[in-house]
């Protein structure tokens, strides 16, 4: 059995969407016999309890301006010092433990430096490039000089890197870009699996609202996934047929929200982030789960996996064709993409049939749904993992 050691961020509170998908990942690979450790990149009020190595993340710039021109010069990074930090932290766990596998996951990207550096020295037998967010791929088509700079950087970067690691795991999703003829030297020491967040937890619930009951839970983003035009569209359908959404977010674009949804209080109501326990209690009560896709992007979103394992009725809004959820959805029996491209009349009929006719949905299926995911699922991920152990 191979003793091994994840360096992450978010794990000890589950609070980044990689360690909570690698959390049941890691819980696989011990019952399997496997040693794991963890060393999580946290915030500074976290402390190591037994089962988690913390480094604090410590932040030297209150100024955000100034924490912006640090992330120019030294994109794709965020912060250096925290490559110090980790690898500080893992050279003081090698003194009183030996692994056989170290296992960087990105993000952040510096665990990624920091583990690279740690190799060099210590020459360890196995390392392995988790790559979930590949820093490369951040745009698929770069504009200005920022994105375009950002993108030459992270390929420096990439290659960098790569050299340092034996294997090195990408998503299904990024396989287009990484067949460039610049990355073909790698092609020997790299796989390709899909984001693992799919697991079934099925919440099916009759409808009993006078409202339609939705919910979003998610990020938004100015450019990558803006939530103006699904907002507009969901208020001319609110117009037309009873509905309400409750959109859980974290800070970003709150302001611009607020502004969009001042007035149809009786249509939406914005939240604050929560815990995956309050999530999933929404979940429960809702009738239809909404997701918003990303734009000219290669990303896949663990959300819409994990919307699917509720076996809940979904709408996804998709910003363009190339969208990479569309195809999940449209595995997906209770579900329905809904182009944010097309004319409005058309989008608005489509989102007001598929609500009209929730009741006539065909059931889920919980075999069938994970056969059609299977690739998708922790064990899937765990297995193809421990084959490289």
């Amino acid at each position: 059995m191979a003793k091994v050691l994840c360096v992450l961020q978010g794990y000890a509170n589950k609070t980044e969407a990689n360690a909570i998908c690698l959390d049941p990942i890691i819980k696989i690979w011990r019952d399997s016999g496997h040693y794991v450790d963890v060393l999580s990149l946290e915030n500074e009020n976290q402390i190591s309890d037994g089962k988690v190595f913390v480094v604090p993340k410590k932040e030297s710039l209150n100024n955000k301006l100034l924490r912006q021109i640090r992330k120019f010069f030294y994109m794709p990074l965020d912060n250096p010092s925290v490559v110090d930090s980790i690898e500080h932290a893992i050279e003081h766990i090698l003194h009183t433990n030996s692994y056989d596998v170290i296992i960087a996951v990105v993000n952040p990207v510096e665990s990624a430096n920091a583990v690279s550096r740690v190799k060099q020295k210590y020459h360890f037998p196995k390392t392995i490039l988790y790559e979930i967010d590949p820093t490369s791929n951040r745009y698929k088509y770069p504009k200005g000089i920022v994105e375009k700079l950002w993108r030459k950087r992270s390929i420096i970067w990439e290659l960098e890197m790569y050299k340092s690691f034996d294997t090195i795991v990408h998503m299904k999703s990024h396989n287009k870009h990484f067949q460039d003829e610049i990355y073909k030297q790698f092609s020997n020491k790299t796989i390709y699996l899909d984001i693992p967040s799919f697991s079934i937890n099925i919440l099916e619930k009759k409808m009993a609202n006078k409202k339609i009951k939705m919910v979003y839970a998610g990020a938004f983003y100015p450019e990558l996934r803006n939530p103006a035009a699904m907002i507009k569209l969901l208020i001319n359908v609110s117009m037309k047929a009873p509905i309400y959404l409750d959109i859980y977010t974290g800070n970003s674009m709150r302001s611009e929200i607020q502004a969009l949804i001042q007035g149809y209080e009786e249509v939406f109501c914005l939240h604050n982030y929560v815990s995956q326990e309050e999530l999933m209690s929404a979940y429960m009560q809702a009738d239809v789960l909404i997701d918003l896709g990303n734009k000219e992007s290669d990303y896949l979103s663990s959300k819409i996996l994990q919307y699917i394992g509720t076996a809940k009725p979904i709408i996804h809004f998709a910003q363009d064709n190339e969208d990479v959820a569309i195809d999940y959805v449209d595995r997906y029996s209770r579900g329905i993409n809904v182009s944010l491209e097309e004319d409005s009349e058309v989008a608005i009929g489509k989102v007001i049939k598929f609500i009209s006719n929730l009741n006539s949905l065909e059931e889920a299926n919980e075999q069938e749904l994970r056969s059609v995911y299977f690739e998708n699922t922790p064990e899937y991920t765990a297995e193809k993992i421990m084959e490289i152990f």
